[in-house]
């Protein structure tokens, strides 16, 4: 109840003004407080595309790189969008040092035999399992499109042209109804 009062006489700093602080002197505070604002939005985004195990090393890996490379970030750009494109590189190394690419031809197979939905408590669950049937760059740009990024930041945080993230982002609607049929509220 106290910290719910709290919240109504301090108002939030804006990250962009946290993170300049922190560009400038490198505060454990400063990064807490950026921690807090988009840790979970990174952890979500990362999830989204990986496992958990994978997600939790990533995003650890994401925020000592925020550190090292915080003379980099440019004020002019999004902050959010700089650190989801710090995240983004980050996954892809991850996955490339394991190995962890999986067919395209075997996901496309498990999509075609997918969930027939009894119940709308199924609804989250085959609508993940549909998600993670896409191709993975569709589902990149398509979990992005989610976060609230625009098609122009999309392409800038995973470096393609505006129009082939346009054409990931059809690809994956359409995979995504046709898996999640009845559903198909997209």
């Amino acid at each position: 109840m106290l910290l719910n009062l709290k919240s109504w006489f301090i108002k939030p700093q804006d990250p962009d003004i946290i993170m300049t602080r922190f560009c400038q002197t490198g505060s454990q505070a400063e990064l807490g407080q950026l921690f807090n604002h988009f840790g979970n939005d990174i952890y979500h985004y990362l999830v989204s595309l990986s496992n958990t195990d994978t997600a939790n090393d990533v995003s650890q890996k994401t925020w000592l790189k925020v550190m090292e490379k915080r003379h980099l970030y440019r004020e002019q750009s999004s902050l959010k969008a700089w650190l989801f494109t710090i995240a983004t590189n980050t996954l892809r190394d991850e996955i490339k040092a394991a190995n962890k690419l999986i067919s395209l031809e075997y996901q496309q197979l498990e999509s075609l035999q997918t969930v027939e939905l009894e119940t709308e408590n199924n609804l989250l669950k085959s609508y993940n399992h549909a998600l993670l049937q896409l191709p993975f760059k569709q589902r990149e740009s398509f979990i992005l499109q989610q976060e609230g990024f625009s098609l122009a930041q999309i392409a800038s945080i995973t470096s393609e042209p505006q129009e082939t993230v346009k054409t990931r982002l059809r690809y994956a609607k359409q995979q995504l109804k046709i898996s999640l049929g009845v559903y198909n509220e997209i």
